[in-house]
C-alpha cells in the first residue's frame, strides 16, 4: 500500500518516476511533490465528445471508441519500424500509424475496443492518424489520465511524454491525504467564495468541467496576487517603521536660485509632484516615492530639486541611471542648472581611469561632492554614500530589485525617489509598485509643442528632414536594430547609413549611434550632435529614454511596425523638447491588422498614459514594461492584464480592508518570507 504523500517529499517516491524521469524532472525545476503540482498546464485539449469516425472531418482532432481489426508490422530503412493498426466502430476505418514503436504489437488485441484521441488526416489510403494516444475500454470505471476528459497539455522538455508526466501527477492525486496547508485567510476564501486549495490544485491539473477549471485558475490567481499585495503592504509597513536621523528645513538657499534660473514657471503638476516629495522627506520615515509622466514633462527639474533640498541641508544627493549616456546628459543639465550656484557635481562612470575614479571617491567620501550623477558604478563597494540623505532612480524599470536593494544596502535611511517616463496607468502601477507613493505629471512645461505624427513615405521624410536641417535644426533617424547581437540587421543599419549620407543628406555632417559602441565614442557622437557639428544623427532605440537636445524638431523612425507603441512614444519624446514645432515621421508597410491599429493610435494621440492604456490591451504588460524591464514581478499563474480585476480585489484585501490581517496570520507571514523577502529584501516579518 501506498503512503500517503508530502508536498516535501522527491518526486522519486511515484511509482514510474526512476533515475532518468527524475533527470528530467529536476531539469524543468521540480524535485518535490510541491514543485511537480505547482507545473501548471499551458493549455487544455476537451477530449470529452466522441466521434463516429465516419463524421471525421480532414486533419480534426477529436476522441473515437474502436476495436481493433487488424495489425501489421512494416520494416523501413534503416532499421525502423511502423506498426499499422486498423480500427473500426462499424461506421468507418482509420488506420494508426505508429513510428518506431513496435512494443505496440503486443499492446493492442484483436477485436478488443480502445478509446483513440488524435489528428485525423484523409490520405489516398483513407483516414490515417500518426499523432494519437489511446487507453483499453476496461470497464473498471476508473478515471482515465488521456482520453474521455479535459486534458491538460504541459511545456514538456524533449523525451518526455505528455502521458508519461499526465501519469505522474494524476498518481499524485491518489496518495495527498487531507488538506493542504493555505497561506490564504479563512475570512477571504468565504466572503470571496473561493474553493478549497486542494479542490483548486485538482482542477487546475483534470479538471471536471470547464466550470471548474476556471475557478480552479482563479483561486489560484487570487491567492498569487493576494500574496504579492500583501508582501507590498509589508514592505511599505516595514519602512515606515524605521526612523531617519536626517530632517530638513525648506532654506531655499538653492532652491529659489534654481528656480529663477529655470526661465520658466513649473506646472501645476511639477508644484504637486515637487509638494508631495517635500512632505515625503519632511518625514520621520525614508521616503519611498515613484514619480512618473510624459516624456519631456519636466521630471528632471523636479527631481534636482529634492536633491537641492538635501544640499542646502548639508547632505549629499544622488542620481543613477541606467546608461552613461543618459547619465551624461543628467550630469549637463545638472551642471547647467546649477552654474555659479556654488553646487558641486561629479560624473562617476564604469569605465574611468583609475586615478580619476580613486580621485573622485576621495572627493565623495570627503563631502567635497555635492551631487553625484552615475550608472551602475555607484552600486560598487568602494562608493561610499553614507553621507547622501536622497537617491533618484531614473527609468527605475530598467534596474533589478536586487540592484534597487544595493543601492538601499549601502544607506538605509535614504530617501528614495525613483523616475519613470514609461507613462502606466494608475490602477496598473498602483498594483505593481503597490509599495510606492506615486505621484504624477501629465502636462508638458509652457510653450512645449506636441510633435505632429504622420505616416509617410520615405522620399517625403527625408526631403522634409533635409529642409530642416538647412535651417540649422537636427535630424534624428532611427532603425530597427533589435538586438546588439543581430549582426544582419547592424548591416542594415550601417548600409542604409552610408547611402543616405552621400545622397539625401550630403550637404550635412551625419553621425551613426548604436548600443554596441563604447561609451567614448557613444559621448562624442552625442556631443557632437548637440553641438550642431552633426546635424543628422542616424541611431536605434539607444536614444529612446533620456537623451535631450531641443534642437532636434524632426524624428523619422524606419519600419515603424517593428516597435510597440510604448517604445513610439518614447521616441517621440525625445523631438518635444522646445518651443519649436516637432515633425514625427513614421515610414514602412502596414503588415498587419495589429500594425494598422498601432498606426491609427500613435498618428491620433499625444496622451502618454491613453497609448500604454491602448498598447496593454493591444500586446499586453510585455509591451510597455518590456523584457528588458527588471523592475516588473511576473507570475506563476495570473496575468497583470488579463486577470487585473483580481488583482483590485486582492489589494483591497491586503491594503484596505483588514490591513492588520498579516500580524494575525503565522501561515501567511511565513509565505511572504519565503517568497519575498529575497525578492523586496526585507528580513522579518513580525
Amino acid at each position: 500500500m501506498n503512503k500517503p504523500l508530502k508536498l516535501s517529499d522527491n518526486v522519486s517516491l511515484l511509482k514510474g518516476v526512476g533515475p532518468k524521469i527524475a533527470a528530467k524532472l529536476a531539469g524543468m525545476g521540480v524535485k518535490t511533490i510541491g514543485d511537480l503540482i505547482n507545473k501548471f498546464p499551458l493549455r487544455y485539449e476537451d477530449r470529452r465528445s466522441m466521434e463516429k469516425i465516419s463524421r471525421l472531418r480532414d486533419n480534426q482532432s477529436a476522441l473515437i471508441k474502436a476495436f481493433v481489426v487488424n495489425k501489421r508490422l512494416v520494416y523501413l530503412r534503416r532499421g525502423k519500424k511502423l506498426v499499422k493498426i486498423t480500427v473500426s466502430d462499424y461506421t468507418g476505418v482509420v488506420t494508426l500509424l505508429a513510428f518506431n514503436r513496435p512494443y505496440m504489437m503486443n499492446a493492442l488485441k484483436k477485436g478488443e475496443e480502445y478509446f483513440i484521441f488524435g489528428r485525423f488526416v484523409k490520405s489516398k489510403y483513407g483516414l490515417q492518424t500518426s499523432r494519437f494516444t489511446l487507453e483499453p475500454k476496461d470497464g473498471s470505471g476508473k478515471p482515465k489520465t488521456n482520453i474521455n476528459r479535459i486534458v491538460p497539455v504541459y511545456s514538456l522538455p524533449q523525451g518526455l511524454s505528455q502521458k508519461r508526466f499526465r501519469k505522474t501527477v494524476f498518481s499524485v492525486f491518489e496518495r495527498l491525504k487531507g488538506p493542504l496547508e493555505d497561506f490564504m485567510p479563512e475570512r477571504i476564501i468565504r466572503s470571496e467564495r473561493l474553493m478549497s486549495l486542494e479542490e483548486a490544485y485538482r482542477n487546475i491539473h483534470f479538471p471536471s468541467s470547464i466550470k471548474m477549471k476556471n475557478e480552479a485558475r482563479r483561486r489560484l490567481v487570487f491567492a498569487e496576487f493576494f500574496l504579492f499585495q500583501s508582501a507590498l503592504y509589508y514592505k511599505k509597513a516595514i519602512t515606515k517603521r524605521s526612523e531617519k536621523k536626517h530632517s530638513y528645513i525648506l532654506k531655499r538657499t538653492l532652491l529659489t536660485p534654481f528656480k529663477e534660473k529655470l526661465g520658466f514657471e513649473f506646472t501645476g503638476d511639477q508644484k504637486k509632484a515637487i509638494n508631495s516629495i517635500f512632505k515625503d522627506m519632511s518625514s520621520p520615515f525614508p521616503m519611498r516615492r515613484l514619480l512618473q509622466g510624459e516624456v519631456g514633462s519636466g521630471k528632471t527639474a523636479v527631481a534636482l530639486s529634492a536633491l537641492l533640498l538635501a544640499v542646502e541641508n548639508g547632505y549629499q544627493g544622488i542620481l543613477i541611471a541606467p546608461t552613461e549616456i543618459l547619465a551624461h546628459q543628467h550630469y549637463l543639465t545638472f551642471k547647467s542648472y546649477l552654474k555659479d550656484m556654488g553646487v558641486k557635481t561629479a560624473l562617476l562612470k564604469g569605465k574611468m581611469r583609475k586615478s580619476e575614479r580613486k580621485n573622485l571617491l576621495r572627493k565623495i567620501k570627503g563631502r567635497e561632492i555635492d551631487i553625484i550623477v552615475g550608472t551602475h558604478a555607484l552600486l560598487e563597494s568602494d562608493v561610499d554614500i553614507s553621507y547622501a540623505s536622497v537617491c533618484v532612480i531614473d527609468e527605475q524599470h530598467r534596474f533589478g530589485v536586487e540592484q534597487k536593494a544595493v543601492l538601499v544596502g549601502k544607506n538605509k535611511e535614504l530617501d528614495v525617489l525613483v523616475m519613470s517616463a514609461t507613462p502606466i496607468p494608475r490602477t496598473v502601477a498602483l498594483s505593481t509598485y503597490g509599495d510606492l507613493d506615486i505621484s504624477t505629471i501629465k502636462k508638458l512645461p509652457p510653450g512645449r509643442k506636441r510633435p505632429l505624427t504622420r505616416f509617410v513615405d520615405d522620399k517625403t521624410a527625408y526631403r522634409f528632414a533635409a529642409g530642416e536641417a538647412k535651417k540649422g535644426y537636427r535630424v534624428y533617424i532611427v532603425h530597427p536594430l533589435i538586438s546588439e547581437s543581430d549582426k544582419e540587421e547592424w548591416r542594415s543599419a550601417e548600409k542604409r547609413f552610408e547611402k543616405l549620407r552621400k545622397t539625401v543628406f550630403r550637404d550635412f555632417n551625419c553621425e551613426l549611434l548604436h548600443g554596441r559602441m563604447d561609451a567614448r565614442e557613444k559621448e562624442s557622437k552625442m556631443k557632437s550632435f548637440s553641438s550642431g557639428k552633426s546635424r543628422v544623427l542616424f541611431t536605434t532605440t539607444v536614444i529612446e529614454v533620456g537623451v535631450n537636445v531641443p534642437e532636434a524638431t524632426v524624428m523619422i523612425v524606419e519600419n515603424f511596425n517593428r516597435y510597440g507603441l510604448s517604445t513610439l512614444h518614447q521616441l517621440r519624446g525625445r523631438i518635444a523638447r522646445s518651443c519649436r514645432q516637432p515633425h514625427f515621421f513614421l515610414t514602412g508597410k502596414i503588415t498587419t491588422e495589429e500594425s494598422a491599429k498601432r498606426l491609427d493610435i500613435i498618428t491620433k494621440s499625444n496622451d502618454g498614459f491613453e497609448i500604454a492604456r491602448k498598447d496593454l490591451a493591444l500586446r499586453g504588460a510585455g509591451e510597455i514594461f518590456g523584457t528588458r524591464q527588471k523592475g516588473l514581478m511576473t507570475f506563476k499563474t495570473g496575468d497583470i492584464l488579463g486577470d487585473f480585476n483580481i488583482m483590485l480585489d486582492a489589494r483591497k484585501y491586503a491594503f484596505e480592508r483588514i490591513p492588520g490581517i498579516i500580524s494575525d496570520e503565522r501561515k501567511l507571514k511565513e509565505r511572504i518570507i519565503q517568497e519575498y523577502s529575497g525578492k523586496f529584501q526585507f528580513a522579518d516579518v513580525s
